[in-house]
């Protein structure tokens, strides 16, 4: 009887050691995934905050940027569809009310 049990534990202890690189391999993985996951939670917060503020989030109201804004408003035709007609869309207004002389070959808004 004893003769059995000796066999049945070398058996076991031979099992044992044969999966031994097995379970190192599975925590080596294990490992690695988990180092991977951490890594990229931290990569995707630290992108979020630094899009999130540039630091220069204030507005310029100097009398230069008021009019070059109305400037800009005062030229969109918004009867027209972007998507349609950009150059119609962002120039529309101006070229309307500009008249241009017959004898220019661009429609250029001249320096103000």
């Amino acid at each position: 009887m004893s003769i059995s049990i000796n066999l049945a534990t070398n058996s076991s202890i031979s099992q044992t050691r044969s999966m031994r690189p097995f379970i190192v391999l599975r925590i080596l993985v294990g490992i690695f995934a988990l180092s991977t996951v951490v890594l990229a939670v931290i990569l995707a917060i630290n992108n979020r905050t630094t899009t999130e503020t540039n630091g220069n989030n204030e507005l310029c109201v100097t009398s230069y940027c008021v009019k070059a804004a109305n400037y800009l408003i005062e030229s969109i035709d918004e009867t027209v569809e972007p998507c349609e007609d950009f150059y119609q869309f962002v120039c529309g207004t101006w070229i309307k009310n500009n008249r241009i002389p017959d004898d220019y070959q661009t429609t250029a808004s001249p320096k103000q």
